[in-house]
């Protein structure tokens, strides 16, 4: 299970997330100084418009379409089926939730009237929603894919950092992330089908129905945990000060960046667990029951760094300029064995073995409390109060996972017969 294919793309994944976070961490505060705030608005809107319509379009494919990948590895027939019902879905999604966005952002007044920006927000939105990095996850090649993406959002930082400042536009960025995801797209799709995949954007209804089925109870945790993991600074900056959205963000990006390595290895080992648990049950579970020891050591190594030497990891990445970060990254540093054992629990067990309703019901669980406590919490203590209701939300999901997977039927710590 664990080999060079494993290493190599838990490396590539690590990597592209890495640089995922470090190329805003450059460009936002080159923007910042580089463009009327105006204009600097108008562009973090628009890119907040298209990320929040690929999580429609990617709809929770990420996860179960990796798993029928995965487990028909050796069924090309399946594997095109998949491909062509997957994708077929992100057609229909794609142009039923363009048009609603393009609606939307024509009438949004921080656009101001110019139809540009609603355009390339819904043409980033689609593209980013239709990454097949699904695909490449479920036959082990995810390097591949990460390769592109990678140089993508490397050669995408490069121009808005050469353009920004002599254009002064907003409407520049959209642009360049747009056109950067939709050439990232192109080419992994060209990829795939030199594997030998032939497929058609045409949805078929029937078979569309059936993969949107397939990825219901995915989109539905995708939605759920982008709704409490980003609304949390947003009503921080309605009921603090703008600048709490800015440096509860920043602590929380770099406590996530943490775990970045971590996070690859799970998002690699999946689809293994996965075709694993249909070949042989047992060696899945000590494999899982190894991954999440190892995982809280880590997780535990990571929090206790990050206690530390908060103050110089603050200053190193954000500047001292956010220096009030410090207390709210020590406190959100607790979650970190946590969120390893959700991810492990979660992903790796939970939903390896089917069980997506029960995990959703967990994760919807979670976001309900937090959204309900997070006005109270955060008008009486602030930014360390919703830094331990993120805690504290961390550990009631690890709380209900480990009471549900230690039941006979999915138990993790049952013994081989």
């Amino acid at each position: 299970m664990f080999d060079r294919n494993l290493i190599s793309g838990v490396l590539a994944l690590f990597g592209t997330r890495v640089v995922s976070l470090i190329v805003p961490l450059i460009t936002i505060p080159f923007l910042a100084r580089a463009l009327h705030p105006e204009e600097f608005g108008k562009a973090i809107a628009a890119q907040s418009f298209g990320i929040l319509l690929s999580v429609l379009v990617e709809y929770g494919f990420n996860i179960s379409a990796t798993r029928e990948i995965a487990v028909s590895r050796e069924n090309k027939p399946r594997m095109t089926e998949t491909l062509q019902h997957v994708y077929g879905a992100k057609t229909m999604l794609s142009v039923v939730g363009g048009l609603v966005f393009m609606l939307v952002g024509m009438n949004y007044k921080v656009f101001g009237g110019d139809i540009c920006y609603p355009i390339f927000s819904v043409l980033y939105g689609i593209a980013l929603g239709c990454y097949p990095i699904w695909f490449f996850q479920g036959i082990d090649r995810l390097p591949r894919f990460s390769m592109i993406e990678l140089t993508s959002k490397i050669v995408a930082g490069f121009l808005i950092i050469l353009l920004a400042r002599t254009f002064g536009t907003g409407l520049l960025v959209i642009i360049i992330y747009a056109l950067s995801s939709v050439v990232t797209l192109v080419i992994s799709s060209l990829l795939i089908m030199r594997e030998g995949f032939v497929f058609s954007l045409k949805p078929d209804l029937r078979h569309t129905l059936s993969a949107l089925k397939l990825g219901w109870q995915m989109f539905i945790f995708r939605a759920s945990v982008s709704l409490y993991s980003t609304v949390t600074p947003l009503i921080l900056g309605t009921i603090v000060n703008p600048s709490a959205v800015a440096l509860y963000g920043n602590a929380d990006k770099v406590n996530r960046l943490s775990l970045e390595g971590f996070s690859a290895l799970t998002a690699i080992v999946f689809p293994r667990v996965s075709r694993l648990l249909q070949e042989d049950a047992p060696a899945a579970r000590n494999a899982v029951r190894k991954i999440l020891d190892v995982g809280i050591l880590l997780g535990l190594l990571i929090a206790v760094v990050i206690w530390f030497f908060a103050p110089e990891i603050i200053h190193l990445i954000l500047g001292e300029k956010y220096h009030s970060a410090v207390p709210v990254l020590r406190i959100l540093a607790l979650s970190i064995p946590f969120l390893v054992m959700s991810n492990i629990l979660g992903l790796q067990w939970m939903i390896a073995n089917g069980h997506d309703r029960q995990f959703n019901s967990i994760i919807i669980s979670a976001s309900v409390l937090n959204m309900i406590l997070i006005y109270p919490v955060a008008f009486y203590w602030s930014l360390k109060g919703a830094a331990f209701l993120s805690v504290t939300t961390e550990i009631f999901i690890v709380i209900c996972m480990v009471s549900y997977v230690s039941q006979k039927s999915i138990s993790l710590w049952r013994r081989a017969q």
